[in-house]
């Protein structure tokens, strides 16, 4: 969710297509780029299915302690039978809490 569209788009595109591991899978770029969008907007992604048959994923970026710290996530999966939207939005605001619980105290982010 941090990365610009371009290099997003740039990254997907040197592989070719994207890999189709179950019928939910998004195989577009441009359709990959408006999931993203949302994820932004939301404050976390979901995985509709698309990586897992039955698995709805959660999850949110974990911002770095220091420059050059590896891109980290926190995340969930959900039994697909038991991912409502409501329970996938308390899912990804519960996500959000916690990731902000695990955020440098001195970071730039939790002083804004």
């Amino acid at each position: 969710m941090t990365r610009a569209d371009d290099d997003v788009r740039s990254l997907l595109s040197r592989e070719g297509s994207l890999p189709k591991l179950t019928e939910h899978s998004t195989v577009d770029v441009d359709a990959v780029l408006a999931k993203l969008a949302a994820a932004r907007e939301r404050g976390w992604a979901v995985d509709e299915e698309e990586s897992f048959r039955g698995i709805v994923g959660v999850a949110v970026p974990l911002e770095g302690w220091a420059p050059g710290d590896p891109q980290l996530a926190l995340g969930v999966g959900i039994p697909a039978a038991d991912a409502a939207a409501e329970r996938v939005a308390r899912v990804g605001a519960a996500l959000r809490e916690a990731a902000a619980a695990l955020t440098n105290p001195f970071s730039a982010s939790r002083s804004a």
